[in-house]
């Protein structure tokens, strides 16, 4: 079992949680903040999340089986995600730094209210 933070597309009635998951697979635990990271529009329809201190994002936590861990992980590498290790535990994906004026030189950042 494990615990994730999500903050696009995998939170509760959004297309990949539907999609991918769902309550059969995923245990909605709560919703909370990661602190010194933001949001940012990748213009592909979800969201991705950088490093930037002073900065925080809201999400769900959610506790996942291993096999659900396994799907949503495969997806969010194919999007050029990488593993988060949060201090609470729990795992969140994100862009490194460095990559992601490489992959997204449009970048915008925005607020996390304007995130679904």
């Amino acid at each position: 079992m494990y615990k994730i933070f999500v903050y696009g597309t995998l939170k509760r009635g959004e297309y990949n949680y539907d999609r991918l998951c769902g309550a059969e697979t995923m245990k909605f635990i709560g919703e909370g903040e990661v602190e010194d990271y933001s949001l940012f529009d990748t213009g592909y329809g979800y969201p991705c999340a950088m490093k930037v201190l002073g900065r925080k994002i809201k999400g769900e936590y959610f506790e996942v089986e291993d096999t659900a861990f396994a799907c949503i992980q495969a997806m969010e590498y194919g999007a050029g995600f990488k593993d988060v290790l949060l201090p609470d535990g729990s795992v969140m994906w994100a862009y490194p730094y460095e990559e992601i004026g490489e992959i997204y030189p449009q970048q915008i950042q925005v607020d996390d209210e304007k995130i679904k």
